[in-house]
């Protein structure tokens, strides 16, 4: 073992005992995750986590940590590890297999960890090096990234049939009324935010706390996330669209339309930088996206925008106002993204919005039925199964 590998391990084991590794104390476990992952253990995958930062999946890899011995948990993030910073896959691998995995206990599972993989350069390689020696079954994957256009393609290439994809969405109703010290109404949520460091600050009632926070975790995610890793240039462009997105959130806009309305607030450009630019935005999750497809199932060359939260509507100084039916659309689409259903939009001749789920080979067309009871929200979501209608009761996630 070189001593640069060597002193590598100890502090990767180092950061396992550390505080900041455990369940921080009243913070809620995101348990529809660790059981959706757990399900798919001991089947030789790559489970994959993605979503934008500050989601927690940093604490859903962490928390498979505790399933075996310290001296079986390989985990880094290769975004905070300084010790780690500028990695390629030939060391990564070297570290695992020569100065790592002899010194494991054999009879034990081994839990590979890997935060943020976009970061090290021909990640791959090394994770095809993983699975060709994992005839045991004894290697659990666990990888995450905020960029997943940077490695959805390459997991699709490489490795379409062994990996199993998790969207972490910010928390939903279920999880923030479990946090909130009053338990909080699902209105109260709408008009929140669901990202967890968010509902912590709420909880000290100090607004610009929070919108302090809201001004950070954007800034990063421009500069960390589209600037550093895609090399756009114009940051002051690429805030613009964004508002501008979200304030065309479940509209069908083309690129030469947003080019337009910038132009209108003399903001020069063009469709293609502006095509580029949307790409970006919507790769870190800052805005996502749903394709439209036709009355006979057939897709369209459209999409809507949709929120991947409410943090930046509720909490900015701009004026940005979302209907509240467009915010409770929103919430559904979020919903059943966590439950990893494929979902499309259908558009009426009134241009009434109605979502899909595309399962097999064929579609079912979800129909929304919102019931006021008691000052409350109750869901119940109606889709058709071989012609007849099933009813499902998610009041559970409300």
């Amino acid at each position: 073992m070189t001593q640069k590998n060597s002193l590598r391990i100890i502090k990767m084991r180092d950061q396992l005992k550390s505080k900041d590794f455990q369940q921080p104390e009243k913070k809620p476990l995101r348990n529809i995750y660790i059981e959706q992952i757990s399900a798919h253990l001991n089947q030789n995958t790559i489970n994959v986590l993605i979503w934008q930062r500050r989601v927690w999946k940093s604490w859903i890899l962490k928390h498979f940590a505790s399933k075996t011995l310290l001296e079986n948990v390989f985990s880094i993030n290769f975004e905070k590890d300084t010790y780690i910073w500028n990695i390629d896959w030939t060391e990564l691998s070297e570290l695992f297999f020569k100065n790592f995995l002899p010194w494991t206990h054999s009879w034990e599972k081994i839990y590979i960890l890997l935060d943020e993989i976009q970061e090290v350069k021909n990640w791959h390689i090394f994770i095809n090096d993983l699975l060709s020696h994992n005839d045991r079954l004894r290697f659990e994957i666990l990888i995450s990234s905020s960029t997943s256009s940077v490695i959805l393609p390459i997991l699709e290439e490489f490795f379409l049939k062994q990996t199993q994809l998790y969207h972490v969405v910010p928390f939903l109703y279920d999880e923030y009324s479990a946090f909130h010290p009053e338990g909080g109404t699902f209105q109260d949520y709408l008009q929140k935010s669901g990202l967890p460091e968010m509902i912590l600050l709420e909880n000290t009632n100090q607004r610009e706390l929070s919108e302090n926070y809201i001004i950070s975790l954007q800034n990063t995610i421009i500069v960390e996330d589209i600037v550093k890793i895609f090399g756009a240039k114009d940051i002051s462009l690429l805030k613009k669209l964004y508002f501008l997105l979200l304030k065309n959130c479940w509209k069908s806009i083309s690129n030469n339309a947003l080019t337009t309305r910038l132009k209108e607030e003399n903001i020069m450009t063009n469709h293609n930088t502006i095509g580029q630019y949307v790409e970006y935005i919507v790769s870190t999750h800052l805005i996502h996206t749903v394709e439209i497809i036709n009355q006979d199932w057939s897709l369209t060359n459209s999409r809507l925008y949709f929120m991947n939260d409410f943090w930046l509507v509720n909490y900015s100084s701009d004026q940005i106002i979302i209907s509240e039916n467009i915010k409770i659309l929103n919430y559904l689409l979020l919903l059943l993204l966590r439950k990893n259903l494929r979902v499309y939009a259908i558009l009426n001749s009134h241009w009434d919005i109605n979502l899909c789920i595309k399962t097999s080979d064929w579609f079912s067309l979800l129909i929304e039925k919102w019931c006021k009871v008691q000052g409350s929200y109750k869901n119940f979501l109606e889709y058709e199964i071989t012609h007849q209608w099933v009813k499902l009761d998610l009041e559970a996630s409300f």
